[in-house]
């Protein structure tokens, strides 16, 4: 079950999946202002905001103390990009595109309730929020419902059943949202907020050739632009990981400092798992990862875990591997969601992974356990 934290993210990666980082080719700079107010009842001290920039990967954060609920943010951007802004102590929040000049953050309660104003791409952005609404609405309830089947589950049930029956009406659900970003980007394809859509329809798992085709369906002047050139480029990577594309080459150090070349598994059937100490999904999945990798260690399989911890979270990582059992090389250069072997595999979120054959060619993506068995099967028939 695909629950809305299934994928581990920091603050940052949760924006670069909701949002696409931009790419100026002419780096220009233009000023904007964000003025804001809420409800001062609300008794909110700060306001924080996060926004893309296409010289730092980790993008912008700013801050701001809220004065009897009004706030002024400003800054510069290289493009227009959806940022992400919440208050603090309550953490209520809203998305909104930055782009040159004034935007109007305003409410008469929380953050979450505000109407933004000010810019072409807000204006479009508002239209797709008003298409996403009711979809929106039915997903929050059918995740409720799920909820409160799951917590009526008898001992007795068979979970696994339960399990796939709401995975369905889910992805059902999903299924429209993911029609509906297709509307927009017909229904508007000279905006902006169009390229933000094409990735939305792409998901967790993307089809490069259908998001190609979506990005060469929008206006030449959206495909130009700055965010065109970089969702453009994005597309280009993407394209080389994804099912039946040749791995890219990596080399990364393990444990002790062994610097391990993906070309060392060549000939076997590989596993390429993303993950992180702090990862409570990821570290959900390692007893499955376990069993699997018992079960076939010696039929020509094995894995490799790539971790996005930090330098200063080394030793939570050795502590991981060793608390998981996890028998496999594990590798990381310690530089968290800038891992060189991460950004080479365009990994936005994890848990992440990659099945790699023989030949070199990546076979299937984000496996679950029990689905990376099954596919397995197939390939080693005789095995316990």
């Amino acid at each position: 079950m695909r629950h809305f934290n299934y994928y581990c993210r920091s603050f940052v990666a949760t924006v670069l999946v909701l949002a696409l980082a931009q790419h100026t080719a002419c780096g220009q700079v233009h000023s904007f202002v964000v003025r804001g107010k809420i409800d001062p009842l609300k008794k909110q001290e700060t306001v924080h905001i996060w926004y893309p920039d296409p010289t730092n990967l980790v993008g912008v954060k700013d801050s701001a103390v809220l004065h009897d609920g009004n706030f002024v943010i400003d800054g510069t951007i290289k493009a227009p990009g959806k940022a992400i802004m919440y208050t603090k102590p309550d953490y209520s929040n809203i998305e909104f595109y930055v782009e040159p000049g004034t935007i109007l953050v305003e409410s008469t309660g929380l953050l979450s309730e505000a109407v933004v104003s000010g810019g072409q791409a807000n204006k479009d952005f508002g239209k797709l929020a008003e298409m996403l609404r009711p979809v929106t609405q039915k997903l929050s309830e059918t995740y409720q419902a799920y909820h409160a089947a799951k917590k009526a589950l008898s001992d007795d049930a068979d979970k696994k059943e339960f399990e796939q029956r709401w995975e369905k009406q889910l992805e059902a659900v999903r299924t429209e949202r993911t029609n509906v970003y297709r509307q927009f980007i017909q229904a508007m394809p000279a905006s902006i907020v169009s390229i933000g859509a094409v990735k939305s329809v792409g998901g967790f798992t993307p089809d490069v050739k259908e998001l190609t085709g979506l990005f060469e369906s929008l206006d030449k002047s959206v495909q130009n632009s700055p965010s065109g050139i970089y969702y453009k480029d994005a597309l280009t990577k993407l394209s080389r990981t994804s099912i039946g594309a040749v791995a890219p080459h990596f080399v990364q150090a393990d444990t002790a400092g062994k610097p391990v070349s993906l070309s060392e598994f060549r000939g076997k059937y590989l596993f390429v798992d993303f993950w992180a100490s702090w990862c409570g999904p990821c570290r959900a999945e390692h007893p499955g990862l376990v069993k699997v990798f018992d079960k076939y260690r010696d039929r020509n399989f094995t894995i490799v875990g790539i971790s996005l911890d930090q330098l200063k979270n080394r030793d939570a990582w050795i502590k991981a591997i060793k608390a998981d059992k996890l028998a496999w090389p594990q590798l990381s250069d310690l530089k968290g969601w800038s891992n060189e072997v991460s950004t080479l595999y365009g990994v936005e979120a994890i848990p992440k992974n990659f099945l790699i054959g023989p030949d070199g060619t990546i076979l299937s993506i984000d496996l679950k356990p029990d689905a990376l068995d099954e596919k397995l099967a197939k390939f080693f028939p005789n095995a316990p």
